[in-house]
């Protein structure tokens, strides 16, 4: 009996710790870190300004405004080619935007959009209004994605993972 009520505050301190840490925003966990090679976009923009971000992995269309604190963003991103013609399905995308500062660094971050079990032809609309945090001249996006390719049957088959993320802690 004493066995069983030990385990049970072990089982919930567990839980608790998972929650707590999980709650962690995902774009705040790059904080600090360095964006080398980024794309960046200003934030000295009162009009709503056009700008297109395109890799070989993904191809992102957007417009952006700042009012005030106030950072409006909305567009359209689509996987690039070869991942639309190579594999069936996507697992996870996360499309993040970065606040930097003028040497690049994360001030903060957040994500734009998330999918799961996705296709990867289609084409995602995102929509977000953010509070530009004070420092920040400039913003970046990133993104992550797994994919994986299945038969004729569904049958998952092989997969793979891109990234384009702020991972330099610039030391």
């Amino acid at each position: 009996m004493n066995s069983l009520k030990s385990n049970s505050v072990l089982i919930l301190l567990l839980l608790a710790v998972f929650l707590l840490t999980g709650c962690q925003p995902v774009a705040q966990l790059y904080n600090g870190n360095v964006y080398k090679d980024a794309k960046t976009f200003s934030l000295d923009v009162t009009d709503t300004t056009s700008a297109d971000l395109e890799t070989f992995e993904i191809k992102t269309s957007f417009s952006y405004r700042t009012s005030g604190p106030a950072l409006s963003i909305s567009g359209t991103v689509a996987m690039g080619t070869h991942y639309q013609l190579m594999y069936g399905r996507i697992r996870v995308f996360d499309l993040f935007l970065f606040f930097l500062d003028d040497d690049n660094r994360v001030i903060d971050g957040a994500r734009l959009y998330n999918t799961v079990n996705a296709f990867p032809e289609d084409t995602f609309r995102f929509e977000q209004e953010l509070m530009v945090p004070a420092g920040a001249t400039q913003v970046a996006l990133g993104y992550e994605a797994t994919f994986t390719s299945s038969d004729s049957r569904g049958t998952a088959g092989g997969g793979d993972w891109i990234y384009k993320l702020p991972l330099s802690s610039g030391k």
